[in-house]
């Protein structure tokens, strides 16, 4: 198992955005643990499967990272962003393409959720999305855990050049870190009134 350093503070699962998007988590929206490694290589990140939005075709839109600049050291120090694809434990990098990771340095203040864009088109449907917060606590940005006491097994940490599943205190193993994909060319049948059927597969 992963070892992290896990610090207490004071919210999943696939949810339909509007139009051809889709907004995939597995948080429940509320912050219960900031979840940072040991430093630059420390990743953490949610694997999610697009094949249940019964979709032909899908792009990664947005990262969407639940975070502060107001904690622990009051400034933006900025993370590191990458797709990896997903066979059963994160895989092969896919994004960016051409290596290296995108840097993410939000604008704003206060915990809020932050929006990095892209616009990659995926070959396969299961993905990793990941982060590493870079630098050592207290220099750097925190990643959360949500309150969901119930791991969800879709959220994984990097260390020490494997991957095992997040392994936080009293079960909140819950990486709040969100994907936006776009859907296109939707399989025959498909109606809207199935995106509660496909939410419920995930929450």
């Amino acid at each position: 198992m992963a070892r992290i350093t896990v610090l207490a503070l004071a919210l999943t699962a696939i949810v339909p955005a509007f139009g051809a998007e889709a907004e995939l988590k597995w948080d429940n929206g509320a912050s219960s643990y900031a979840v940072n490694g040991p430093g630059r290589g420390a990743y953490f990140g949610n694997d999610v499967d697009v094949a249940t939005l019964k979709t032909k075709h899908v792009s990664v839109k947005k990262f969407r990272v639940y975070t502060t600049d107001d904690w622990p050291n009051g400034r933006w120090e900025g993370m590191y962003l990458t797709l990896y694809d997903f066979r059963g434990v994160p895989a092969t990098q896919i994004w960016p393409t051409g290596g290296g990771h995108a840097f993410f340095k939000p604008a704003g203040t206060g915990w809020n959720w932050y929006d990095y864009s892209l616009d990659f088109p995926l070959a396969r449907t299961a993905f990793l999305a990941a982060a590493d917060a870079i630098y050592n606590w207290p220099n750097c940005d925190p990643l959360m855990a949500d309150t969901n006491p119930a791991p969800r097994r879709h959220s994984w940490a990097y260390y020490q050049g494997s991957w095992a599943p997040l392994d936080g205190p009293y079960g909140y193993s819950n990486l709040m870190l969100r994907v936006v994909v776009e859907t296109e060319a939707a399989y025959p049948g498909v109606a809207p009134s199935s995106w509660g059927r496909i939410k419920g597969l995930y929450y």
